[in-house]
């Protein structure tokens, strides 16, 4: 019996991966009376652990926090599945928009970690997670706190990414706090770091979060510097959504300026790039309404006007009658 129950809890967690909740969730309710039978309250702890994911994954929140509760009650102290029964539950809760709660359950899921034998980057990344959560439920004071910690760690192991990208979100959560002295501080810490190790998704990340501040000082000649080398960082570490958030931030401080063909040119440009990494199709979700929204806010002739024009200097690339890089790839 127990052999089957195993089956189905290992089919389960395939399902889930698959993205087959429903088959997941009813695979899962199979097992857990085979368990019952059997008294084995760590198997029905996981099943109903497992179950719960899914439940949130299909968005039913209700009983996605109900099982996790239940598998926290019935799991022993100090195992990975009570931490992950708790991890689950904050997990619900900021989908619930409960950051507050979500914190305070991935706290308990630490300290319970340390009995179980959580590995130490795993600790740190449920450190940063904390942190971002703190952020939105704005204690900003802890939130900073648990990614310094959560950075310090990962140092320690030797998790170099991870502690770089730790930075980002620290600058991040100091962003959201409005504490502007210790951003720019984090900001350049990082930027030298990123610059030292070769890291151009951290580099581009920090870049636009400069771009950002700059913008909010109204300093846009400096803002776009910061999202045009956000944006060359971006295409080297072939960082998708790094890159469209960057051609997007060109585009708004461009047409803020009056620059039209700047906007145009790094929308249609930055819409082929990106249509060679995810697709022609997705691409053209990303950048059409933006698109459509600059027509509307221009109007259909002047906009027109934009577009025959980047055309024009294109064809003219093409046919090798003018040099340079559509892309502004440098």
């Amino acid at each position: 019996m127990s052999a089957e129950a195993d089956a189905l809890v290992e089919r389960a967690a395939e399902l889930i991966e698959a993205g087959k909740l429903g088959d997941a969730i009813a695979a899962l309710d199979t097992a857990r009376p085979l368990y019952e039978r059997e008294g084995d309250e760590g198997a029905i702890a996981r099943c109903l652990q497992l179950s719960a994911t899914a439940c949130r994954l299909s968005g039913e929140l209700a009983p996605a926090l109900e099982r996790a509760r239940e598998a926290e009650r019935r799991a022993a102290p100090a195992t990975p599945t009570r931490v992950a029964s708790i991890t689950e539950q904050g997990e619900v809760e900021i989908l619930r928009g409960e950051h507050g709660a979500a914190a305070d359950h991935y706290a308990r899921a630490l300290e319970e970690g340390r009995g179980a034998g959580l590995l130490p980057d795993h600790a740190a990344r449920l450190m940063r997670k904390r942190g971002m959560v703190l952020a939105a439920a704005r204690r900003f004071e802890e939130a900073s706190a648990s990614m310094r910690e959560a950075r310090a760690l990962h140092e320690q192991t030797g998790a170099r990414t991870e502690a770089r990208r730790a930075i980002v979100e620290l600058a991040v959560v100091l962003e959201q706090a409005g504490d502007g002295d210790a951003v720019e501080r984090v900001i350049a810490e990082g930027l030298e770091v990123a610059g030292e190790t070769g890291d151009a998704h951290v580099a581009a990340d920090l870049e636009l979060l400069a771009a950002g501040r700059a913008v909010q000082r109204k300093d846009l000649a400096a803002g776009l510097a910061c999202a045009r080398r956000a944006r060359a960082y971006a295409l080297q570490a072939t960082a998708v959504l790094s890159y469209i958030s960057a051609v997007m931030s060109i585009a708004d401080i461009c047409d803020a300026t009056g620059d039209r063909a700047g906007a145009y040119e790094a929308l249609a440009s930055g819409w082929v790039t990106t249509g060679d990494a995810i697709g022609a199709d997705a691409a053209r979700q990303v950048f059409e309404p933006k698109l459509t929204a600059l027509r509307d806010a221009w109007g259909d002739a002047a906009f027109a006007a934009v577009r025959d024009a980047y055309n024009d200097r294109r064809r003219a690339i093409l046919r090798g009658a003018a040099g340079g890089d559509p892309d502004h790839r440098a």
